[in-house]
């Protein structure tokens, strides 16, 4: 009975241990390709989700994937970071072994971008002007040229994201040090 007991916590600690590594190695080259196929300078950073994998990859079903991948450029802007987090992933175990994934379906995405307050500067197309944290929003600064006179102007502004594109709003403009 003693030799029983010892081999299943042995089998146990096996399956165990080939899970883990199996996550590992899964995590690898998922983003070996996403490196890849999205045409990322580095590799992204992979976390598959749940326990046990082995149990979700023969079922070609994993509960969350979580992808983050820094400096990334798309569109002409730079985001300095992508956290992307996939729920439901559906690929069949055949498929992932054979490398003919010709699409995955997910259930449900969130994804959270961060561009850099100099990102956002360089969108306004102002030359010198400066996007910095200011309480709950930003401030705004720059020199304009208003009647051939050399002024600075700062703006208490709120960001927002509206339909794919971000908008600062003056809530306090000051020019000058006037309000």
């Amino acid at each position: 009975m003693r030799r029983l007991i010892t081999s299943l916590v042995v089998l146990l600690l096996l399956l165990v241990v080939a899970d883990r590594v199996g996550v590992v190695a899964a995590s690898r080259v998922v983003a070996s390709k996403l490196e890849t196929s999205a045409g990322l300078t580095s590799a992204p950073s992979v976390r598959i989700r749940g326990f046990p994998f082995l149990t979700q990859a023969v079922g070609g079903r994993y509960d969350e994937i979580d992808v983050t991948v820094t400096n990334l450029v798309r569109f002409g802007v730079r985001l300095s970071r992508l956290d992307a987090s996939m729920h439901g992933v559906r690929l069949p175990l055949s498929q992932a072994l054979s490398g003919r994934v010709s699409n995955v379906p997910v259930e449900g995405i969130t994804a959270t971008a961060v561009i850099t307050y100099a990102e956002v500067a360089s969108r306004g197309n102002i030359a010198g002007m400066s996007v910095v944290p200011s309480g709950t929003g930003v401030r705004v600064t720059a020199r304009l040229t208003v009647l051939g006179q050399s002024v600075t102007a700062d703006a208490e502004s709120t960001v927002r994201l509206s339909g794919g594109f971000i908008v600062v709003t003056a809530r306090k403009v000051s020019v000058l040090g006037q309000s």
